[in-house]
């Protein structure tokens, strides 16, 4: 049984409780919890010794550990997919994303599924109208590194740093779409570096304007779903 198969019975006892809440990590109330999609997840997990009784309930970092090999980016977007989304689907989606992650192949490459993830977005960005050239530019830069990770190929700090930086410069000339040159800038910024994961919240989030929560939802599952197992052969 996996850590995911182990957890889902326990969210599914917060979403018949209507104990998931939004706006905040949460608290224990008597022997339950009321807290955020990251909240419940991590008292869930201290309930089952999966963890240290002292840890955060905002602890993206200790979610990842437990959740996404390590990849703090999801943990941020599983955090601010739950936010977004509208009152009456938030109850599911920790349900859903934990059973994505107990059929998820047992040695999948997170890391895949955060670059998969973000090239989604940045190319459902560039479906936006009336997108100035250097906006679209700054989209694609991102887009084209989140791509070439994904495949394997090499990325340095430079390249996101640069692609980060393009994106902010758009986003400041920008009038109409500057939230979408926002979220490219907050993509690239969150793949430069682990202590820059948070970005991905923020990329999510300056998105939302043009890309629904619930399609972010969708593309995140899907990502996840799609991942192939990295021990099995290829033909």
């Amino acid at each position: 049984m996996n850590i995911a198969e182990k957890l889902l019975p326990l969210a599914l006892a917060h979403q018949k409780a209507d104990e998931y809440t939004a706006g905040r990590y949460g608290g224990p109330v008597a022997d339950t919890f009321r807290g955020c999609s990251i909240g419940c997840t991590i008292w869930d997990a201290k309930k089952l010794n999966l963890i240290d009784k002292g840890v955060l309930y905002g602890d993206h970092e200790e979610v990842a550990n437990l959740l996404f090999g390590g990849v703090e980016q999801i943990a941020h977007l599983q955090d601010a997919i739950f936010e977004g989304l509208p009152s009456k689907d938030r109850p599911t989606w920790t349900p859903r994303l934990l059973v994505a992650i107990k059929k998820a192949p047992s040695k999948i490459n997170w890391q895949n599924v955060w670059h998969k993830w973000a090239t989604w977005l940045m190319n459902n960005l560039l479906d936006i109208p009336d997108l100035s050239e250097d906006v679209q530019q700054a989209i694609r830069s991102v887009r084209d590194l989140h791509q070439a990770s994904f495949l394997g190929l090499s990325v340095d700090e430079e390249d996101w740093r640069e692609a980060a930086e393009a994106a902010r410069a758009a986003s400041r000339a920008a009038s109409r779409a500057a939230e979408a040159a926002e979220a490219a800038s907050r993509a690239a910024e969150a793949a430069e570096a682990a202590a820059e994961a948070a970005w991905a919240a923020e990329a999510a989030e300056a998105a939302a304007w043009g890309v629904s929560y619930q399609q972010m939802a969708d593309a995140l599952i899907g990502a996840i779903s799609e991942e192939p197992n990295e021990d099995k052969d290829t033909p």
